[in-house]
């Protein structure tokens, strides 16, 4: 059940971060039964290995290619979810003008864990309005 599952990936997906708070604003989005099996139901599909339903074919080869835009790719350095060490990999297929950080002191929910410094990241990333 979601109900026991969610706070345990939040757990071992951000070690050291306190959730209880977002955890409630999880809770309240997705407390429904059908709310909860949407919510995990992309991550059983990859834990499954399945296949994207013929009606999704165009969208998942276009999911899977590289971006053709620059982009800032932020991964927590503890993220127990999919490991820091991805960004060696993704740094070689992301278009000219990306950047890729390891931010410190985060896991996998590190906009939740480090917001001051995703922010400064995105800023620097973006430029700064005005």
């Amino acid at each position: 059940s979601a109900s026991w599952v969610v706070p345990l990936l939040w757990r071992r997906w951000s070690p050291g971060y306190h959730a209880e708070e977002d955890l409630r604003h999880v809770d309240a989005a997705i407390g429904t039964p059908e709310g909860r099996r949407a919510a995990l139901g992309p991550y059983r599909a990859t834990m499954r290995n399945t296949r994207a339903p013929a009606d999704y074919a165009d969208l998942n080869r276009l999911w899977t290619e590289a971006p053709k835009l620059p982009v800032l790719y932020l991964h927590g350095h503890d993220d127990g979810c999919a490991t820091s060490a991805f960004t060696h990999w993704t740094a070689r297929v992301l278009p000219a003008g990306s950047e890729v950080a390891v931010v410190e002191h985060a896991g996998h929910f590190l906009q939740l864990e480090q917001p001051d410094k995703i922010a400064e990241l995105i800023v620097a990333f973006i430029g700064s309005p005005g």
